[in-house]
């Protein structure tokens, strides 16, 4: 009987798998895997994944993870815990289970961040001032450059390191929130930012006084939006106050001249004066005891033990 002969049945079909293979390649494309993120950082005692991307992947693909410390895992996403710096270093996936045809193999590189704090100080924008101009600081790991993302009043959002606001109104204020992110490690910080309306600071007097009465200045200030606000007096005689409306009783020809006060309100100021006249009788027979009303500089006082006969003065 002859035998039969499976040499060239058996070369035909390897030939067609390996044809079949070709075409699956040329048709799907070739299979590769990525890692990512790339160039990944992570916190001190934080945690950081790190995932296996696959293009055109086999039906069953396969993981191998290698690290530092022996590390080793078969999944295609990998989370560290409770990082410290032995966790720094290379990690490299393999796949199996048929990725041919392309780069099976992928690393990156993890490097852990001592913590990081970013820093926004608060603003104050006094009337004149146009612009909002912000300025973070990173402490910790001032190497590395961060990713920031802003929020803010209304819809605003930014995501540059210093972003700016032109032509900022009182619509402006309020409360502005920043993250600063280095890989998978993240510092987040809050500053308020308040635009004033321009203050408007007026000061009154009574007078004029005759010696011996009593001078009141007034202050008004308009235009703070309900913002608190302190006081500085200065006037004549080394006079200094911080009360909005202070009392001089007891005047004399040394509290003549000009009261200046300055308003304040989250550091920005305004200020108003009034001049006082303090007259002092220069008659020997008696001394000015009253003051009924004035005209400019026309006072009518009375001597004592009169009723009548005005006596007037004048500022020539």
């Amino acid at each position: 009987m002859q035998k039969k002969s499976y040499t060239s049945s058996i070369y035909t079909i390897v030939v067609l798998l390996f044809i079949q293979l070709l075409s699956n390649q040329a048709l799907h494309g070739q299979c590769s895997v990525s890692v990512g993120p790339a160039n990944n950082y992570g916190c001190e005692g934080g945690s950081v994944t790190l995932t296996a991307t696959l293009t055109n992947p086999p039906a069953s693909p396969t993981y191998s993870w290698t690290g530092p410390n022996g590390f080793t895992a078969t999944t295609a996403a990998i989370t560290l815990n409770n990082l410290d710096n032995s966790d720094a270093g290379t990690y490299t996936v393999t796949i199996g289970g048929g990725c041919t045809g392309g780069t099976n193999t992928a690393s990156v590189n993890l490097g852990i961040l001592s913590n990081f704090t970013v820093t926004q100080n608060d603003i104050v924008l006094c009337p004149g001032q146009n612009n909002i101009s912000f300025s973070p600081t990173i402490s910790g790991n001032n190497s590395i450059t961060p990713t920031y993302s802003w929020t803010g009043p209304g819809t605003y959002t930014s995501t540059n390191a210093s972003p700016s606001i032109t032509n900022a109104t009182s619509v402006n204020s309020g409360n502005y929130g920043v993250t600063a992110t280095i890989g998978q490690c993240t510092a987040t910080d809050n500053a308020s930012v308040l635009v004033l309306n321009a203050l408007d600071v007026s000061a009154t007097a009574n007078g004029p006084l005759c010696e011996g009465q009593a001078l009141n200045l007034t202050s008004s200030v308009t235009g703070n939006s309900g913002q608190s606000v302190s006081y500085s007096w200065t006037g004549p005689n080394n006079f200094t106050s911080s009360q909005a409306n202070p009392n001089i009783n007891n005047v004399g020809a040394a509290q003549n001249g000009t009261y200046t006060v300055t308003v304040t309100s989250n550091g920005c100021s305004d200020n108003g004066s009034v001049n006082t006249l303090i007259l002092v009788p220069s008659i020997n027979s008696g001394q000015f005891s009253s003051l009924s009303n004035y005209n400019g500089w026309l006072v009518r006082c009375t001597l004592p033990g009169q009723t009548s006969g005005p006596i007037s003065i004048s500022n020539s």
